[in-house]
């Protein structure tokens, strides 16, 4: 672009304007305080958008993220339900001091995780975890899946210009669905599924365990080995022998989960809301292990004047894990 100069004009006023911005809002991003395009930032930020989550059986957005963000490491050290998982950004660079007493777990735990932004609003989750006593509970499993609008991950250092030294394990933000439609709309989503029991190990029980055991003794016993054997192994009526019992059987089955969603929501220039409620149950593969959750969120959205907007959010969940 050229502009022309006069020969007795000393200045030039350019005004430039952004073009799109409103249309492409999957390309503006939050940074602290601050929107900003995608394509102005010169920050290390990944995003993960709603259609790439929705609907999968998790219970947490954490886990969601492994395999999806670049420099992101998801570790689930756990298959029980609901059990919050490591997530280091880049490295690590700030030490959990929850660790407990336990001086064996010490080392694995001093991992510690980024901070995250919900709605503007920075949350540690394992200040709130030691605060409630939920050692273990991942308290992001208490955010409905289908609520999340985009989940923005910051891994430079610029997540440490904006939030301090919260964020020098990097930044991720979450941003939750707000009423788009002039019309009202009401949705109800279901889905449900079931875990695959794990692979069993074959052993060998009651009257075959004992003839198992006898062969190898009389393969590889002396004759006075053989004499001086206990009647525990050579009386055939030793209840032991008799109970073929599947131990493993007793623990492992196979999980479920269901998942139910209701939301309203509707939007004009002036105020928007959205409303959700969800109900969420997995059941884990060992018995009495699992994760349930009752979730309601508003979000409501009110445009006060040109210059100032206000929100009001509600979110309350009940969540039980076993």
């Amino acid at each position: 672009f050229t502009v022309a100069v006069g020969e007795n004009q000393t200045s030039v006023s350019v005004k430039m304007n952004e073009a799109g911005s409103k249309k492409n809002m999957e390309e503006v991003i939050i940074v602290g305080v601050q929107r900003q395009t995608r394509r102005s930032s010169t920050m290390a930020i990944s995003s993960v958008l709603s259609k790439d989550i929705e609907n999968l059986p998790s219970p947490s957005i954490d886990q969601l993220l492994q395999g999806r963000v670049a420099g992101l490491n998801v570790q689930i050290g756990s298959g029980e339900p609901g059990v919050a998982p490591t997530v280091v950004v880049r490295g690590n660079s700030r030490v959990n001091t929850n660790i407990g007493n336990d001086a064996n777990i010490a080392q694995a735990s001093a991992l510690s995780g980024p901070l995250y932004v919900i709605d503007g609003i920075p949350t540690n989750p394992e200040d709130i975890s030691n605060s409630i006593d939920a050692t273990g509970t991942n308290y992001l499993a208490g955010i409905n899946i289908n609520d999340i609008e985009s989940v923005d991950v910051q891994k430079d250092a610029a997540a440490t210009a904006a939030w301090g030294s919260r964020g020098a394990n990097g930044v991720i933000y979450i941003k939750t669905k707000r009423g788009r439609s002039s019309k009202p709309e009401f949705r109800v989503n279901v889905y449900g599924g079931i875990t695959q029991q794990p692979q069993l190990l074959n052993t060998v029980t009651g009257a075959a365990e004992r003839k198992l055991k006898m062969d190898i003794i009389n393969q590889y016993a002396t004759p006075s080995q053989l004499a001086n054997l206990p009647q525990i192994l050579t009386d055939y009526n030793n209840p032991y022998f008799n109970n073929a019992e599947d131990w493993q059987g007793l623990f492992y089955k196979s999980g479920s989960v269901k998942n139910v969603d209701a939301t309203i929501s509707s939007g004009t220039e002036a105020v928007s809301y959205r409303i959700s409620m969800n109900y969420f149950d997995e059941k884990g593969i060992i018995e009495n292990f699992g994760f349930k959750r009752y979730s309601a969120r508003g979000n409501f959205d009110f445009k006060i004047n040109p210059k100032l907007n206000g929100q009001f959010i509600v979110d309350l969940t009940k969540s039980d894990r076993q």
